[in-house]
């Protein structure tokens, strides 16, 4: 699904070329495309807006969760 708030076609490159690993990029890149957020990341988006839901502050969510640990 990705991020609602990055334009369409951002950052495809990051998506579609090698630019090292996560840990490389991850605060390197200020609004990260979808394909870099985390999986539990986006598992939390898919569930709230299948509840019809809006998440905001997604980068901080992201991030969050990348600093306790997830990978």
């Amino acid at each position: 699904m990705g991020n609602p708030q990055i334009p369409p076609g951002w950052g495809a490159i990051y998506c579609q070329t090698w630019w090292g690993d996560r840990a490389n990029i991850q605060f390197s890149i200020p609004i990260k495309p979808g394909c870099l957020l985390l999986e539990e990341t986006q598992d939390y988006i898919d569930r709230v807006t299948a509840d019809g839901g809006t998440v905001e502050a997604i980068q901080c969510l992201d991030d969050g969760l990348y600093k306790l640990g997830a990978k």
